[in-house]
Parts: C-alpha cells; structure tokens; sequence
C-alpha cells in the first residue's frame, strides 16, 4: 500500500525556477508526494485520474514524463498544472502503477499553508 499526500497549489512551481535557474516549469501546482512502505519498489505511471459526482477526467500531462519508480521506504513525487475550477469538481485522485492497479485517493481541498 502507498502512502499518497495531495497538495493542491503546491510551492513546487517555485523550487523548480530555483533549482532550474530561473526557468523550468512555472505553471506546476498540483504535487503529488508517494511514500513507499511495501518490500517492493512501485513505478508510477504518469498519469492519473479524477473522479468526480458522474464525472471522470483522465489527466496525461504530468511530470516527469515516464513516470517515477519509488523504491522501498523513499518518497517520490509526481507533478502536474492544473486549474483550481477543474480541481474544485472532482473528490478522489486516482494513481496508476506500472501494471496498471489504481490507489484511490480521496481529495480534501486544502490548500497549502492553510
């Protein structure tokens, strides 16, 4: 089992122009942070799902392309740019691993710092 954190208006867009001289990926604000407990390590597919009240909405554009292998007791994290009305509709995030077994994570709409 994964341990999935969701952070909606992450600062992530910020480390990205430190770290990548100004540049990077200024429109990331959706983080995704995965800890793996298992014995095995899990590759994550880079994309995910929203899932909403009669409402899906498959989400491809997410970083980093190919995905991320988190190995036993790391975390990892995925990233992606998404608007707040879009987000606002939807109540569970759904991850993909390499064999495509989904984790269901419900979305509590906190936004960070708050």
């Amino acid at each position: 089992m994964l341990e999935i954190t969701v952070i909606m208006n992450s600062a992530v867009a910020e480390v990205f122009a430190w770290k990548c001289c100004g540049g990077g990926l200024p429109d990331q604000n959706l983080e995704i942070q995965v800890r793996n407990p298992g014995p095995l390590p899990v590759h994550l597919a880079d994309r995910f799902d929203l899932e909403g009240p009669g409402e899906r909405l498959a989400w491809t554009a997410v970083c980093p392309a190919g995905g991320r292998t988190i190995a036993t007791g790391d975390v990892g994290a995925l990233y992606a740019a998404m608007d707040e009305a879009v987000w606002e509709r939807f109540t569970t995030l759904v991850l993909y691993d390499g064999e495509g077994k989904p984790y269901r994570v419900p979305l509590l709409h906190r936004r960070s710092g708050a």
